[in-house]
């Protein structure tokens, strides 16, 4: 249940900032600039949560092995670069 939750705020995430940036952008580096939040940050973090907090559960409903040195190392990732768009948006 819960990683169907995350799957549909990305989804959702990912729509939004489709919509804002090709509403309000004009340039292509200010459409950028818009989708950078809406793109990376809920993608990469929704992600890290999921694979930190979530990860036995997440694993088990998308099919693959829970509690892996990958997934640790995954969501790790994830987290570092949703942290450094949203510092650097």
């Amino acid at each position: 249940m819960i990683a169907k939750l995350f799957e549909i705020t990305r989804v959702a995430a990912v729509s939004i900032g489709f919509f804002l940036a090709y509403y309000f952008g004009g340039s292509a580096e200010h459409v950028i600039h818009i989708l950078l939040p809406f793109l990376v940050i809920p993608i990469m973090g929704f992600s890290s949560i999921e694979g930190l907090f979530f990860g036995k559960t997440s694993a088990k409903a998308k099919g693959y092995g829970a509690d892996s040195a990958y997934q640790m190392q995954t969501a790790l990732f994830f987290l570092s670069l949703s942290i450094m768009s949203a510092w650097l948006s």
